[in-house]
Parts: C-alpha cells; structure tokens; sequence
C-alpha cells in the first residue's frame, strides 16, 4: 500500500474518531456528573467568613472528579478499539 494511501487512511479515521468523541462524552457526561455533584455538594458549602484556605476534603474530591472523567475517556477510546498511545497521536496530529 502506497504510503499516501495509508496517511489518507489514518487521517480518514482519525477524523471519525474524533467527531464521535464529544457526543460520547456528553452522553455518558452529564447523568454522572449530576450524581457526583449531588454527592459532594455540601462540602463546599461554608461560612465565607471561615474560609481562608483550601478545605483537604477538597483534594480528594478532586481526585475523584479526574478519575471519574479519565474513566469515562478510557471508555471511549476502548470503544473505538484503540491504545491510548493511538489514540493520544491522533489527538496530537489534529493540531
């Protein structure tokens, strides 16, 4: 195969990856997100007035949220039938 025909190939799919990611994201997005709001919302309700730094609580339902969103990436790229390496160089040659 020519090598312009396997770019041409790559690029073709790549693009279909990437059209397919944020309605994926959005999809399996919003209803966990709500759920994880709901769960930790009142730790960051407090007094103004008592609030001069960073809650520690705060850190680990941060911890949280970025694994709750990288799970929900390696999802879509499992659904797609990638590597995330594959599927990073794509996001990289989209620039």
């Amino acid at each position: 195969m020519p090598q312009t025909h396997v770019g041409d190939m790559f690029k073709k799919r790549q693009g279909n990856v990437l059209q397919k990611l944020y309605p994926f994201y959005l999809s399996n997005l919003s209803s966990k997100l709500e759920e994880f709001y709901e769960r930790h919302c009142e730790a960051f309700y407090s007094d103004e007035s008592e609030l001069k730094e960073h809650k520690l609580e705060w850190t680990k339902i941060h911890r949280e949220y970025e694994a709750l969103l990288q799970g929900i990436l390696e999802d879509f790229i499992e659904d797609q039938g990638l590597s995330v390496s594959k599927f990073m160089k794509m996001l990289e040659m989209s620039k």
